[in-house]
């Protein structure tokens, strides 16, 4: 099943799901790449 409760699709190869900007983890719990608003928007 490539999509789950997301409803973004999981790459097989590597785990992860795509999100667009970043990519994200579900067994880590982690995201990787920065966040795309974290300059307008700290804290």
């Amino acid at each position: 099943m490539r999509y789950r409760f997301t409803g973004k699709e999981l790459d097989p190869l590597i785990g992860l799901y795509d999100f667009g900007a970043r990519y994200y983890d579900p067994r880590l719990s982690v995201w990787f790449g920065v966040d795309p608003l974290a300059e307008k928007a700290p804290g």
